[in-house]
């Protein structure tokens, strides 16, 4: 389907170029016919243009062909030099080559000194609307009819349209010009296309055409009235407006003597073009229209909102189905019994089976209950604790007192075992489904974030999408579509444009600037052409992040069990996290590693701060090692500088706001430690200038309970935070002999506007 698209498109270009080269061969020594040649090179196989343009310079003989050459050549070996430099070919430069490529017409042949300045005037005149072409032939068949143009366009098609009457006019069949009956043909269909305006756009530039060649005013004020009549009586339907123009043709004709003298003859031409108009189908017309964009109206942007709402009740929906699934997952929790609950529940039962048949079960459970019922506890206390009791965990008094001591501890022994097997097994099922609850209810909560932000409603600016365009395609990139959307006060801009033309950077700001607004490339998409591709742009948030980063690894150790993390996150958030893994080497390292990449993965995925936390550890938990690991984090919203200080068993961080440095401290558990854990978060708002400090417990160590790091900190009057964490290292090694005896990891980071 799109290559017939295609090869259509080609078939009309080289339809509308042929024709267009034909009727401007003549006029000016054949210059409008360079300037149709100009703008086909644009828009055509440069080959093919080329041929085109030197077979019908034929028709001014031997020296048009030798002209058309000559400026054929000069522009080939133009394009191929601006090809191997990789640079384009801007206005400025086309004007220059312009002259350049008529060097040869003004000089050859040239009687004298007045012939050479009407050919200089000649080239002038050529130039000018070979700049008309490029933008006419570009917009049609490059952007396309639904293109919106910007005024400047709009100029250079009336232009266009006036030169191919003027040369229409002079080309005669008999004692008729072709334009008489192009003319009213061209006006209805403008009109049938584009309603009055359109019409009379039509009709002037056709009149202006008829004027520059017969210096008479008759033909623009007769098809002028030919338009207001034909928009009048297109009320009622396309074919009596046609009708009216043959009428007004005709009492023109007869009172106004527009033709010199009443002729049945002379109105041939207009009833041919009515005709040939009237023979158009009219759905053809309206598909133009449609196209174009003159009966558009609101409906697809109601749609949009429509569509969006829709979308917003589906996800609510899902997000009740995912929470639901979470009440189900923790309800299906063992809840296995306490380790502190059961030494009782043995002791009972060592009571009823291994004492039972004692003979002295009486003295011991009814003289001396408390005293034997405290012993047997707390041996069984030692078993479920160590996973076994020994001789030496018996109290003196069972002893002495108790006959069956080997059968009660392989009872205790087998007792407390059973129950750690299957305290094991039950939580490590109640943890995955803990987990499992605990990923279902965070995107329950995403949902609903989602279906919140679709159901708000999307609003548009045409005004400033057309404004773009025209921007775009005065700084020379061609542009086909701009859109904005704004919800919930946050801004989206999609940009079509020409591949060939892809400049994010200059394309943000004269968006920007229109837009009053910083904006930046977030990315590029291929659309279904593959000459256009979408540009996405995003408001910069108002602040960013710079950032410097320095770590050593323990003396003696080949790995640190330090790693670090920088990422956007979306809605305009940065994330700075260091993840130390108790110990050094490479399991430390694992650990660490395996941390860092969940806590990146979960924000990513736009978790909030407790799932993610709470889903890392419950996984770090499962790993079934001693091998923990403290997280600090800081969670920068750039927009209006709110942070959050996530810290987990890690070490003090420091702020630096205005020039007053202040700790963030922790108490929290490090990862992996217990199922249960609560974060200690510290909540800042911070703006431009400040700093950030996170730190591994490496570097603390090395000054014990000095604030010597906070002291440099408020100190110092470097900018730059690489360099303040290269001094901040630089001590920390020095104060340890660069022996230092834990990992060390420093981040160091800046918010700049």
């Amino acid at each position: 389907m799109k290559l017939r698209k295609a090869v259509v498109n080609n078939i009309i270009l080289y339809i509308t170029v042929g024709l267009a080269l034909l009727i401007t061969v003549k006029p000016l020594d054949g210059l409008l016919a360079y300037g149709v040649y100009m703008g086909a090179m644009y828009c055509a196989h440069p080959i093919v243009a080329s041929l085109m343009y030197i077979a019908s310079s034929a028709i001014n003989g031997l020296d048009g062909i030798i002209q058309a050459g000559v400026r054929v050549g000069v522009m080939a070996l133009i394009i191929t030099v601006h090809r191997l430099w990789r640079r384009r070919i801007g206005k400025r430069l086309l004007l220059l080559y312009v002259v350049l490529c008529n060097i040869f017409y003004c000089l050859y042949g040239s009687a004298d000194g007045i012939d050479t300045l009407n050919k200089c005037v000649n080239v002038v005149l050529g130039g000018a609307f070979a700049i008309v072409c490029i933008y006419v032939l570009r917009m049609l068949f490059t952007r396309g009819l639904s293109y919106r143009p910007a005024m400047d366009e709009w100029i250079c098609l009336a232009l266009f349209c006036s030169v191919m009457f003027y040369c229409m006019y002079g080309i005669h069949i008999s004692i008729y010009s072709i334009g008489q009956f192009v003319e009213p043909l061209f006006m209805l269909f403008a009109l049938s296309c584009g309603g009055t305006t359109f019409a009379f756009a039509a009709a002037v530039a056709g009149g202006m055409g008829a004027l520059a060649s017969t210096a008479q005013f008759a033909t623009l004020g007769m098809l002028t009235i030919m338009a207001a009549v034909a928009s009048m009586f297109y009320k009622i339907n396309r074919y009596v407006a046609a009708l009216s123009v043959c009428a007004c043709d005709v009492i023109l004709a007869y009172f106004a003597n527009t033709y010199g003298t009443f002729d049945a003859f002379m109105l041939i031409p207009a009833a041919i073009g009515v005709v040939a108009f009237m023979a158009i189908p009219p759905r053809f017309t309206t598909y133009l229209a449609d196209l174009i964009g003159v009966r558009t109206g609101n409906a697809g942007k109601a749609l949009v909102n429509k569509l969006r709402y829709n979308l917003s009740r589906k996800l609510y929906g899902l997000s009740d189905v995912f929470f639901a699934m979470k009440n189900t997952f923790v309800a299906m929790t063992v809840n296995a019994t306490p380790p502190d609950k059961v030494p009782p529940i043995i002791v009972d039962q060592l009571r009823d089976n291994v004492c039972a048949q004692c003979p002295r079960r009486a003295e011991c459970w009814r003289n001396n209950g408390n005293s034997t019922q405290q012993a047997m506890l707390q041996l069984t206390q030692c078993a479920v604790q160590r996973g076994k009791a020994t001789i030496m965990d018996i109290s003196p008094q069972l002893t002495v007192s108790c006959d069956r001591l080997n059968n009660v501890l392989s009872f205790i022994n087998t007792s407390a075992d059973s129950y750690n097997s299957y305290y094991a097994k039950s939580s490590e099922t109640d943890n995955s489904r803990l987990l499992i609850a605990d990923q279902l209810g965070g995107v329950s909560r995403i949902m609903q974030k989602l279906a919140s932000e679709c159901k708000g409603r999307v609003t548009f600016d045409s005004t400033k999408e057309k404004e773009t365009i025209e921007q775009l395609t005065f700084h020379n990139i061609l542009a086909t579509e701009a859109v904005f959307v704004e919800q919930n006060n946050v801004l989206s801009v999609i940009v079509t444009v020409a591949k060939k033309d892809l400049d994010g950077e200059a394309i943000a700001k004269i968006t920007g600037n229109v837009l009053k607004k910083n904006l930046y490339v977030e990315k590029v998409e291929p659309t279904d052409s593959d000459t256009w591709v979408a540009v996405y742009l995003a408001v910069r948030p108002s602040l960013q992040m710079s950032y410097g980063i320095r770590s050593v690894t323990k003396a003696g150790s080949n790995m640190s069990g330090d790693t670090h993390s920088f990422i956007s996150i979306e809605g305009g958030r940065f994330l700075l996290a260091v993840c130390d893994g108790m110990g050094s080497g490479e399991n430390a390292e694992r650990m660490s590693d395996t941390a860092i990449g969940l806590v990146e993965n979960f924000y990513k995925a736009g978790f909030d701060n407790d799932v993610v936390l709470s889903g890392v550890n419950r996984l770090l938990t499962g790993y079934n090692t001693e091998t923990f690991t403290a997280v600090d984090i800081c969670v920068a919203d750039l927009n209006n500088g709110l942070c959050d200080f996530i810290k987990l068993g890690a070490a003090s961080g420091l702020v630096k706001v205005g020039g007053e440095v202040q700790e963030i401290n922790g108490s929290s558990l490090p990862l992996g430690v217990l199922e249960e854990m609560r974060p200690s978060i510290t909540k800042k708002a911070l703006n431009a200038g400040d700093f950030i400090v996170l730190m591994s417990d490496g570097m603390h160590d090395c000054f014990g309970e000095e604030n010597i790091l906070a002291e440099m900190l408020a100190d110092t009057v470097m900018t730059n935070p690489q360099i303040i964490a290269d001094e901040m290292m630089e001590k920390a090694l020095a104060t340890c002999k660069n022996k230092p005896q834990d990992d060390m990891t420093i981040i160091v980071a800046r918010l700049v506007q």
